[in-house]
Protein backbone atom coordinates (compact mmCIF):
# COMPACT_ATOMS: atom_id res chain seq x y z
CA UNK A 1 0.00 0.00 0.00
CA UNK A 2 2.89 2.36 0.73
CA UNK A 3 4.52 1.49 -2.57
CA UNK A 4 1.46 2.48 -4.60
CA UNK A 5 0.40 5.35 -2.31
CA UNK A 6 -2.82 3.62 -1.33
CA UNK A 7 -3.94 5.53 1.72
CA UNK A 8 -7.38 4.44 2.95
CA UNK A 9 -9.70 6.87 4.67
CA UNK A 10 -11.47 5.73 7.79
CA UNK A 11 -14.85 7.00 8.85
CA UNK A 12 -14.87 8.15 12.43
CA UNK A 13 -17.68 6.59 14.41
CA UNK A 14 -19.87 9.37 15.70
CA UNK A 15 -22.72 9.40 18.21
CA UNK A 16 -25.39 11.97 19.04
CA UNK A 17 -24.30 14.52 21.69
CA UNK A 18 -26.70 12.92 24.16
CA UNK A 19 -24.75 9.66 23.96
CA UNK A 20 -21.55 11.20 25.31
CA UNK A 21 -23.42 13.07 28.04
CA UNK A 22 -25.17 9.90 29.21
CA UNK A 23 -21.95 7.90 29.10
CA UNK A 24 -20.11 10.51 31.18
CA UNK A 25 -22.96 10.67 33.71
CA UNK A 26 -23.05 6.88 33.95
CA UNK A 27 -19.30 6.65 34.60
CA UNK A 28 -19.51 9.41 37.19
CA UNK A 29 -22.44 7.74 38.97
CA UNK A 30 -20.54 4.50 39.47
CA UNK A 31 -18.70 4.67 42.77
CA UNK A 32 -15.98 2.11 42.25
CA UNK A 33 -15.11 1.61 45.89
CA UNK A 34 -12.95 -1.19 47.26
CA UNK A 35 -15.43 -2.26 49.95
CA UNK A 36 -13.72 -5.63 50.49
CA UNK A 37 -10.33 -3.94 51.01
CA UNK A 38 -8.46 -7.27 51.18
CA UNK A 39 -10.53 -8.46 54.15
CA UNK A 40 -10.60 -12.00 52.78
CA UNK A 41 -11.92 -13.70 55.94
CA UNK A 42 -15.66 -14.36 56.24
CA UNK A 43 -17.53 -15.69 59.27
CA UNK A 44 -20.49 -17.11 57.35
CA UNK A 45 -21.22 -18.53 53.89
CA UNK A 46 -22.63 -16.00 51.45
CA UNK A 47 -21.11 -13.04 53.28
CA UNK A 48 -18.34 -12.17 50.79
CA UNK A 49 -18.10 -13.35 47.19
CA UNK A 50 -15.35 -12.68 44.67
CA UNK A 51 -15.51 -13.14 40.92
CA UNK A 52 -13.29 -12.97 37.87
CA UNK A 53 -12.77 -14.47 34.43
CA UNK A 54 -9.81 -16.24 32.87
CA UNK A 55 -9.07 -17.42 29.35
CA UNK A 56 -7.52 -20.63 28.05
CA UNK A 57 -6.26 -21.33 24.55
CA UNK A 58 -7.99 -24.27 22.84
CA UNK A 59 -7.85 -25.69 19.36
CA UNK A 60 -9.39 -23.16 17.02
CA UNK A 61 -9.86 -20.39 19.54
CA UNK A 62 -10.34 -19.59 23.21
CA UNK A 63 -12.31 -20.81 26.19
CA UNK A 64 -13.43 -18.30 28.83
CA UNK A 65 -14.12 -19.36 32.41
CA UNK A 66 -16.14 -17.15 34.74
CA UNK A 67 -16.32 -18.18 38.41
CA UNK A 68 -17.62 -16.97 41.76
CA UNK A 69 -15.80 -17.98 44.94
CA UNK A 70 -17.16 -17.72 48.49
CA UNK A 71 -14.47 -16.36 50.80
CA UNK A 72 -15.91 -18.27 53.77
CA UNK A 73 -14.39 -21.54 52.57
CA UNK A 74 -12.82 -20.80 49.18
CA UNK A 75 -15.56 -22.77 47.45
CA UNK A 76 -16.26 -22.27 43.75
CA UNK A 77 -19.99 -21.86 44.27
CA UNK A 78 -20.88 -21.35 40.59
CA UNK A 79 -19.08 -21.04 37.27
CA UNK A 80 -19.86 -20.61 33.58
CA UNK A 81 -17.88 -21.49 30.47
CA UNK A 82 -18.18 -19.82 27.07
CA UNK A 83 -16.32 -19.25 23.82
CA UNK A 84 -17.10 -15.53 24.08
CA UNK A 85 -15.92 -12.92 26.55
CA UNK A 86 -18.84 -10.57 27.12
CA UNK A 87 -21.19 -9.09 29.70
CA UNK A 88 -23.68 -11.89 29.15
CA UNK A 89 -21.15 -14.38 30.56
CA UNK A 90 -20.79 -12.34 33.76
CA UNK A 91 -24.56 -11.98 34.15
CA UNK A 92 -25.12 -15.69 33.48
CA UNK A 93 -22.62 -16.58 36.21
CA UNK A 94 -24.29 -14.17 38.64
CA UNK A 95 -27.74 -15.58 37.92
CA UNK A 96 -26.49 -19.11 38.52
CA UNK A 97 -26.37 -18.22 42.22
CA UNK A 98 -30.12 -17.80 42.29
CA UNK A 99 -30.71 -20.75 39.97
CA UNK A 100 -28.81 -23.10 42.28
CA UNK A 101 -30.52 -21.73 45.37
CA UNK A 102 -27.30 -20.48 46.90
CA UNK A 103 -28.16 -18.35 49.93
CA UNK A 104 -26.28 -15.11 50.48
CA UNK A 105 -26.27 -12.65 53.36
CA UNK A 106 -28.19 -9.40 53.12
CA UNK A 107 -26.03 -6.81 51.31
CA UNK A 108 -23.45 -9.51 50.54
CA UNK A 109 -20.19 -8.01 49.23
CA UNK A 110 -19.61 -8.92 45.59
CA UNK A 111 -16.03 -8.11 44.63
CA UNK A 112 -14.40 -7.97 41.19
CA UNK A 113 -11.84 -6.05 39.18
CA UNK A 114 -12.83 -3.02 37.11
CA UNK A 115 -13.08 -4.91 33.85
CA UNK A 116 -15.69 -3.86 31.31
CA UNK A 117 -17.92 -6.83 32.17
CA UNK A 118 -18.31 -5.76 35.80
CA UNK A 119 -18.63 -2.01 35.24
CA UNK A 120 -21.19 -2.44 32.47
CA UNK A 121 -24.53 -0.86 33.34
CA UNK A 122 -26.49 -4.05 32.65
CA UNK A 123 -24.35 -6.02 35.07
CA UNK A 124 -24.41 -3.30 37.74
CA UNK A 125 -28.20 -3.05 37.52
CA UNK A 126 -28.60 -6.82 37.83
CA UNK A 127 -26.24 -6.90 40.81
CA UNK A 128 -28.14 -4.09 42.55
CA UNK A 129 -31.49 -5.73 41.80
CA UNK A 130 -30.31 -8.86 43.60
CA UNK A 131 -29.28 -6.85 46.66
CA UNK A 132 -25.51 -7.18 46.47
CA UNK A 133 -22.99 -4.56 47.59
CA UNK A 134 -20.56 -4.11 44.71
CA UNK A 135 -16.85 -3.81 45.44
CA UNK A 136 -13.96 -3.18 43.05
CA UNK A 137 -10.24 -3.83 43.10
CA UNK A 138 -8.04 -0.84 42.51
CA UNK A 139 -6.95 -0.36 38.92
CA UNK A 140 -4.02 -2.60 38.01
CA UNK A 141 -3.90 -4.26 41.43
CA UNK A 142 -4.46 -8.02 41.16
CA UNK A 143 -3.70 -8.50 44.88
CA UNK A 144 -7.07 -6.95 45.73
CA UNK A 145 -8.68 -10.06 44.28
CA UNK A 146 -5.92 -12.51 45.13
CA UNK A 147 -8.16 -15.37 46.28
CA UNK A 148 -9.79 -16.07 42.94
CA UNK A 149 -6.55 -15.32 41.10
CA UNK A 150 -5.00 -18.06 43.24
CA UNK A 151 -7.75 -20.50 42.27
CA UNK A 152 -7.23 -19.84 38.56
CA UNK A 153 -3.49 -20.29 39.07
CA UNK A 154 -3.99 -23.69 40.73
CA UNK A 155 -6.40 -24.78 38.00
CA UNK A 156 -4.03 -23.92 35.17
CA UNK A 157 -0.96 -25.37 36.87
CA UNK A 158 -2.58 -28.62 38.00
CA UNK A 159 -4.26 -29.23 34.66
CA UNK A 160 -0.99 -28.52 32.83
CA UNK A 161 -2.52 -25.56 31.03
CA UNK A 162 0.25 -23.12 31.92
CA UNK A 163 2.79 -24.92 29.72
CA UNK A 164 0.56 -27.01 27.48
CA UNK A 165 2.23 -28.13 24.25
CA UNK A 166 -0.79 -29.71 22.63
CA UNK A 167 -4.02 -27.76 22.44
CA UNK A 168 -7.21 -29.56 23.40
CA UNK A 169 -10.55 -29.08 21.71
CA UNK A 170 -13.08 -26.76 23.35
CA UNK A 171 -15.20 -29.72 24.51
CA UNK A 172 -12.18 -31.57 25.93
CA UNK A 173 -10.99 -28.54 27.88
CA UNK A 174 -14.48 -27.80 29.17
CA UNK A 175 -14.79 -31.31 30.58
CA UNK A 176 -11.35 -31.12 32.20
CA UNK A 177 -12.31 -27.87 33.90
CA UNK A 178 -15.63 -29.23 35.14
CA UNK A 179 -13.91 -32.33 36.54
CA UNK A 180 -11.20 -30.22 38.20
CA UNK A 181 -13.66 -27.86 39.88
CA UNK A 182 -15.57 -30.82 41.33
CA UNK A 183 -12.25 -32.24 42.58
CA UNK A 184 -11.21 -28.85 43.98
CA UNK A 185 -14.44 -28.49 45.93
CA UNK A 186 -14.75 -32.01 47.31
CA UNK A 187 -11.32 -33.68 47.41
CA UNK A 188 -8.49 -31.13 47.27
CA UNK A 189 -7.46 -30.19 50.81
CA UNK A 190 -6.16 -26.68 51.40
CA UNK A 191 -3.62 -25.53 54.03
CA UNK A 192 -5.64 -22.34 54.64
CA UNK A 193 -8.61 -24.54 55.63
CA UNK A 194 -6.58 -26.64 58.08
CA UNK A 195 -6.13 -29.25 55.37
CA UNK A 196 -9.84 -29.68 54.75
CA UNK A 197 -11.80 -29.31 51.53
CA UNK A 198 -14.20 -26.41 50.94
CA UNK A 199 -17.16 -28.78 51.17
CA UNK A 200 -15.93 -30.22 54.47
CA UNK A 201 -15.70 -26.73 55.96
CA UNK A 202 -19.23 -25.94 54.80
CA UNK A 203 -20.68 -29.18 56.21
CA UNK A 204 -18.97 -28.60 59.55
CA UNK A 205 -20.41 -25.10 59.70
CA UNK A 206 -23.90 -26.32 58.85
CA UNK A 207 -23.63 -28.94 61.59
CA UNK A 208 -23.18 -26.17 64.17
CA UNK A 209 -26.52 -24.65 63.16
CA UNK A 210 -28.54 -27.78 63.93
Amino acid sequence: MNKYSLNPKFNRKRYPPEYYAQKKASQKSQQRVNVLNRQFNALRPGEKLVTDMTYIRVRGGWLFLSAIVDLFNGDVVVFSISNKLNVELAIKTLNELANTGYVTESACIFHSDQGFTYTNNYFVEELNAQGFTQSFSRVGNCWDNACIESFFGHLKAELGITHQKKLLSYAEMEQKIRDYIEYYRTKRVQPSLAYRTPQEVLLEYQATLV
